[in-house]
This record gives structure tokens, C-alpha cells and sequence, in this order.
């Protein structure tokens, strides 16, 4: 393997530590990801897969091919991290290769000077002022809170040493840091990413598998050993999924930028589009906090200059005013300050309305997808992913972040697409 660091590692896989009696096995899928050079890698992976014997597996090998090196465990809570890990450590380490275990500290230095320490995410500050040269975020879909375990504490401890990190997990709904790093790790360099069910962890048995498809529910079966990101219930868009996230779209030069916005003060939210035959590629989003609409007016013409702008507004601007700056209701900002061509039904769209024809775009009955996403967009794919109906009704839950860039993505689909035949509500479109 070699480090996408300057600090290149050779590592033979006959160096991996065999305990007294048993090779320390990984299956072909486990190796696949242990042998991969990426600097960062995130897998997730169900149930039994075998995440902590990879992980042990990962560590103990740079431990023994760069001297003095440190390298942390780190699990969800500090608890866990004893209880899963600590006693497969100490039976997987090479004999003559342990200069000391510490039971109290969860522990363990080498002849060479490099030590493993095994961590909980739990007490996160408590990792600071280190410097790492390799990391393991295991069950990280898990943590209470991973964005400032990564952050704010592992990431900058890994930098001086360009030291390396493994993101694994069973994945955890959709609405997590987990899911938003999985996401990001399509696109960044120096990131990869695997998904594996448990049945290709190569430990559990098939009839086990078949036992647990019978037994358990659709979400919670694909999820726990499928691996698949989804929220167990309550999905708003349950049409979308990664097959909508297209890194390939691009901007069309001289084509009309179709826009759906809704308007809010914090945030004013909207979605940058243009129209390929028949399908909708997302290209861009606007979330702006303690923003009005003349705000963003000003950061569509930043973005796009002068460029055709055909809008699909959040029908009640006609009478709204989400700016103090004047009289003027949204509807007229977009038109007469921004010089956008405004299109709006007569009456107010149906929740249900929006929903469906979203979904319908996303994906239709016969699995024809009408609509592609670029990863930059990443807000309005965890929106997507993340908006649930509120307990106990069929109303989305407005009060949630995610919901102000569907619903200006509802607005551009039906406006645009027009999936439900929508404009029944009055006497047409209005256009401003």
C-alpha cells in the first residue's frame, strides 16, 4: 500500500501480525479496501461484516511498517471501544513485536516505538494536541457527534503527518455526518469509498442471511446487512437515491438557467436548473441565512451575470414580502430588479402535489429517472435524503432545515416539468 502522502509506506501483506496460534484472515473484501492506497476511506458496511477485525487489521500493520508512528482506534463512545476492541487487539498483536499493554489506558507500545490507543468519541476534546499518522473512525454513523470528533479534533491531528483515516460503519439513516462524508467522498480527491453487505464480509452464512431477510422488515433488513443508506420511515422523496447524483452534468452555455426558489428569511432557498431534453440537471443551490429576496436576486447575477432566467417562485410571493427594503412583494423583486421571466400558477400548489410530482421526476413507476443532481449540491441532497413526514400525519415537516430547497426543487418540477399535469388550479400559468 502506499500512502497518498509523500510519505509513501510499502506494505507486504505477508507483514500482516498472525497471533499464536491463527493468521489474522481478512476476507477478499475486507483485503480489497486494506490494500487500496487511498488517503481517507469510507466503507460502509453491514452487519458481522467484519469491520473491527479490518480495522485492527489496518492499524496494527502501520503500526509495524513506520516507527513511532501512533495511531488511534477510535469508536463512539469510550465504553464500546473497550468492549469491541479492546480484547481482539491484544488477540491479534505479534508476539516479540509488544514492548507494553497498558489495561488502563486501552493501550499498547511496540518495539519500534509506534503505540495504538483505543478511544471513544464520547469525550472528543479529550483527543486533542496530538499528531497522528493514522486514524479509525469505527461505527462512525454512530457518533453523538462526528462532524466535531473529524473536524475540529482528528482531521487536524492527522495533518502535519498528512496521516491517514477509515470511516466504517453500518450506515444509520440518511440524516447524519456519516451519510454527508459518504456523500462528499465520491468527488473529493484523496477519498474513496466501498459498500459491502454482510453476506460479502465472508463470516456470516447464507442461511443466516436468508433467517434475518424473513424476519426483519424491508428498511431494517437492507439496512443493517445490505448496508443501504435510507431512512427507516418516514421519507418524504423515497424516489431519490445515489442513482440521482451525477458528478457528470454540466452547465450548458447559452441555455435559459431555470430557477425555483422559496422564499424565507433564513434561509432564502433556491435551486439552479437547466432543462436537458427531458430531464431536469440540477446544477446548483442558493441557502442563504438572514438573507430577502433582493439577496438573492444580487447572488444569481454574481453567480450567472446576465443570463436568462426563467423563475418558478413559491406561488404566495405575489402577496408576500420576505424584504424590508420596500413595498415590493417577491414576485416583482425577481422580476423587476432581477429581470427574471416569473412563471406561477393561479392558486397555491397541493403538499401532496409537490410530493408526488418530485417523486415522479426522481423516479417514475417504471424506473425511468428524470432528474440528476450534481454532488456540489450537497444541502439539497441531504435534504432529499433527510426530510421525514411529521409523527403521525402526511405533512412534511416544515419546521426541519431540509425542507425549504425541496420545496423550491417542488416548485421548479412542477413550474418546468409539469409530471402531474399540474396547472388545474385556476385558469393557467401566470407569467410575470
Amino acid at each position: 500500500m502506499t500512502n497518498s502522502s509523500s510519505r509513501s509506506v510499502v506494505v507486504d501483506i505477508e507483514t500482516l501480525p498472525r497471533n499464536r496460534a491463527v493468521p489474522l484472515m481478512l476476507k477478499p473484501a475486507a483485503m480489497d479496501i486494506f490494500t487500496d492506497s487511498t488517503r481517507y476511506k469510507v466503507v460502509g458496511a453491514g452487519r458481522r461484516f467484519g469491520k473491527t477485525r479490518l480495522s485492527l487489521a489496518w492499524l496494527l500493520h502501520g503500526a509495524m511498517v513506520q516507527p513511532g508512528s501512533l495511531n488511534y482506534y477510535v469508536a463512539p463512545t469510550y465504553r464500546a471501544a473497550k468492549t469491541i476492541a479492546w480484547t481482539a487487539l491484544k488477540d491479534l498483536l505479534p508476539e516479540g513485536f509488544v514492548k507494553s499493554k497498558h489495561e488502563s489506558e486501552l493501550a499498547v507500545e511496540f518495539q519500534n516505538g509506534s503505540k495504538i490507543a483505543l478511544k471513544g468519541a464520547d469525550s472528543a476534546d479529550t483527543l486533542r494536541g496530538v499528531s497522528l499518522d493514522a486514524c479509525v473512525l469505527d461505527e462512525a454513523a454512530f457518533f453523538k457527534d462526528l462532524e466535531n470528533a473529524w473536524q475540529a479534533v482528528l482531521r487536524p491531528a492527522l495533518a502535519d503527518k498528512a496521516g491517514r483515516a477509515l470511516f466504517i460503519s453500518t450506515p444509520n439513516g440518511l440524516s447524519n455526518a456519516f451519510a454527508d462524508i459518504w456523500e462528499m467522498s465520491m468527488t473529493e480527491p484523496d477519498w474513496k469509498r466501498w459498500s459491502f453487505t454482510t453476506i460479502d464480509g465472508g463470516w456470516v452464512p447464507q442461511a443466516e442471511i436468508d433467517a434475518a431477510r424473513r424476519t426483519l422488515s424491508k428498511e431494517l433488513f437492507e439496512q443493517e446487512f445490505l448496508a443501504s443508506f435510507m431512512n427507516m420511515a418516514g421519507c418524504v422523496y423515497k424516489s431519490f437515491s445515489d442513482q440521482n447524483v451525477e458528478p457528470d452534468i454540466e452547465d450548458m452555455d447559452g441555455s435559459v438557467l431555470l430557477l425555483g426558489c422559496d422564499f424565507n428569511v433564513n434561509p432564502m432557498s433556491a435551486i439552479g436548473a437547466i432543462r436537458v431534453g427531458n430531464q431536469l440537471h440540477i446544477i446548483d443551490e442558493f441557502y442563504l441565512p438572514n438573507s430577502n429576496t433582493y439577496d438573492l436576486v444580487a447572488e444569481v447575477r454574481l453567480r450567472y451575470g446576465n443570463r436568462a432566467v426563467k423563475c418558478f417562485p413559491d406561488p404566495t410571493g405575489r402577496a408576500r414580502k420576505s424584504s424590508s427594503q420596500g413595498q415590493e412583494t417577491d414576485h416583482t423583486i425577481l422580476k423587476k430588479v432581477g429581470g427574471f421571466h416569473v412563471v406561477v400558477p393561479s392558486g397555491v400548489y397541493a403538499v401532496k402535489d409537490k410530493i408526488n410530482g418530485l417523486n415522479t421526476v426522481l423516479k417514475a413507476a417504471d424506473g425511468t429517472r428524470r432528474m440528476f443532481i450534481h454532488p456540489r449540491c450537497k444541502m439539497l441532497i441531504r435534504s432529499l435524503r433527510g426530510l421525514q413526514y411529521k409523527e403521525g400525519t402526511q405533512l412534511p415537516d416544515q419546521a426541519s432545515d431540509f425542507s425549504h430547497l425541496c420545496d423550491a426543487l417542488g416548485y421548479l418540477v412542477l413550474g418546468e416539468m409539469n409530471p402531474l399535469k399540474r396547472w388545474t388550479l385556476g385558469k393557467g400559468p401566470d407569467v410575470y
